[in-house]
């Protein structure tokens, strides 16, 4: 057996650094102390075990995923997600240092300090949750105010290192460990106790944690949790005065906002904080007009006519700051998004006008690309995706605008709700490539109506590539 040779580097005098050390020590008790009962024993063996289920893990998952391409797909996601998750934690960041020097909310224990090292490092709130970053200058909830309320905030550290150690699951493949159930518990006992409270019941921080709460439980598809955290939430921004009131508060609003629209699009039922708009007026005045070369959209609704035209304005404006290699301002992006998702969500269905309603149910499955769920995967929006199916079997274009609306919304479909690989798809992916054979020719049609070059072209030419091998198959 080949001996490991290890280098060490040591002064004029001998002394080695201390951050060999404990390298040296290995070697020198290599073999010793090798009672099955020792807890470095006890530590390898664990450590096997979780190397042998993971490969056995990866194995099946590639052997099915080898049958199934949109499978494949989902996996290649979560990889890539996992990569940036570990590769984050690779970083020496002064996170550490910092958690170990302060005084937090309560004492944590080993385990628990770790956990937390590990969500300041990789937020997959921030990071995973919300990829607009790419073309939008987002305003996050900074370090040091999460800090603040790890030492003020006994329910907010009971979440990140619930937070934590949820993530650790979903990236590992398995289902909810004993460490997240229990830290769920406590996070739980902890939030009711800080309801009950008049002083601490309106804290950012209390808002912060139910909101983020619902997402973890709607990515578990725990729906019943998610029921129940939508409903506090509901009751807790009452409390504080309604969305007016968190206007002022921007990183807390879009949390709200993000959840509650998605909500909307899964249960078909729109949360009370989420009113009816004071007014119905276009958010871009004049002066943002549409160029020339982009098509125009007849629509007989004039209330509808404007929501598509803020709508396209917005597209536009971030492709263009994406060509020009900036970022759009925040300010902009989060009061548009939220005019435009106020007045779509209060439209009723448009049975009088197809293609119109068409336009509507692809509105609100493209804004829903302004946020993922963890790792990247989709969120199943059952309510909307029962209505896209519907326009997308019964729709039979007849002009060639009518042809780029059912392009579109295919493509919008498959990008934002459901897997390429469905049966139904077929017939109308058949009509599609008959008449757009390539992608480049089928993105120039998307691009008629509306898209995102910076964000959807990738996911997009994915798409094409996963339906036409499906259909040709």
């Amino acid at each position: 057996m080949t001996k490991q040779l290890t280098f060490i580097l040591a002064d004029d005098v001998g002394r080695t650094p201390d951050t060999d050390r404990l390298l040296i020590r290995s070697h020198v008790m290599k073999g010793k102390n090798q009672k099955d009962t020792s807890r470095r024993s006890i530590r390898k063996a664990k450590q096997r075990k979780r190397t042998s289920l993971e490969q056995v893990g990866h194995t099946s998952a590639v052997n099915q995923c080898s049958h199934d391409h949109g499978a494949l797909q989902r996996k290649q996601l979560y990889d890539r997600a996992e990569e940036r998750y570990n590769s984050a934690l690779t970083i020496h960041r002064p996170v550490a240092s910092e958690l170990g020097l302060a005084t937090l909310a309560s004492h944590v224990d080993r385990e628990a300090q770790e956990l937390l090292w590990k969500f300041f490092t990789y937020d997959w709130i921030d990071n995973d949750v919300f990829p607009m970053d790419r073309c939008v200058a987002v305003e996050r909830h900074s370090f040091a105010e999460k800090f603040a309320w790890l030492c003020t905030d006994n329910t907010f550290l009971q979440f990140i290192i619930l937070a934590s150690s949820f993530s650790q699951d979903f990236f590992q493949r398995q289902v909810m460990s004993e460490t997240t159930s229990l830290q769920l518990q406590r996070t739980l006992k902890h939030l009711n106790r800080q309801l009950s409270s008049n002083n601490t019941r309106l804290r950012d921080s209390t808002l912060y944690v139910i909101v983020n709460l619902a997402w973890v439980a709607d990515i578990s598809g725990d729906s019943q949790a998610a029921k129940v955290h939508m409903a506090g939430l509901e009751q807790l921004v009452h409390l504080r005065g309604g969305m007016q009131v968190l206007k002022s508060q921007k990183k807390l609003r879009v949390n709200v906002e993000r959840f509650g629209f998605s909500w909307a699009l899964s249960t078909g039922v729109v949360p009370t904080f989420m009113e009816a708009p004071l007014h119905w007026d276009s958010f871009f005045d004049r002066s943002w007009t549409l160029p020339e070369d982009d098509l125009p959209i007849p629509l007989n609704d004039a209330v509808f006519a404007t929501i598509v035209r803020d709508f396209r304005c917005l597209v536009r404006i971030i492709n263009e700051h994406a060509r020009a290699n900036r970022r759009l301002a925040n300010e902009v992006f989060l009061e548009s998004v939220s005019s435009i998702q106020h007045r779509i969500l209060h439209l009723p269905p448009m049975s009088h006008d197809r293609i119109a309603d068409c336009l509507r149910l692809g509105m609100l499955a493209y804004l829903t690309t302004a946020f993922r769920v963890l790792g990247g995967t989709k969120r199943p929006y059952r309510h909307l995706t029962a209505q896209f199916k519907t326009q997308i079997q019964t729709l039979e274009p007849k002009t060639p605008f009518e042809m780029d609306i059912l392009c579109w919304l295919v493509m919008v479909g498959v990008i934002c709700l459901f897997d390429t690989k469905q049966q139904w798809l077929i017939p109308t992916w058949t009509v599609i490539i008959k008449k757009y054979p390539t992608w480049t020719e089928l993105r120039s049609r998307l691009y008629n109506i509306t898209w995102i070059g910076i964000i959807h072209d990738e996911l997009g030419e994915t798409a094409f590539d996963e339906l036409t091998r499906w259909v040709v198959r």
